[in-house]
């Protein structure tokens, strides 16, 4: 109810400008996300593993 009496009162205006121009970036060589998957794939397989031995109690602590 608070978002729709908000809105009530918000006022929106139109974009009345001509379009602006967007600057075109040359391509990226190689795309960030995929090694960062691959270091999140890592990360995870790990604490997986680290997960199963300790439910195995088979962590090695305390020392």
């Amino acid at each position: 109810m608070e978002l729709v009496a908000f809105l009530d009162h918000v006022e929106i205006e139109e974009d009345d400008d001509e379009e602006e121009e967007v600057e075109d970036y040359p391509p990226r060589e190689t795309d960030f996300r995929s090694d960062q998957a691959e270091r999140w794939a890592k990360d995870l397989a790990r604490a997986e593993d680290f997960a199963r031995r300790m439910m195995a109690g088979d962590i090695g602590w305390p020392p």
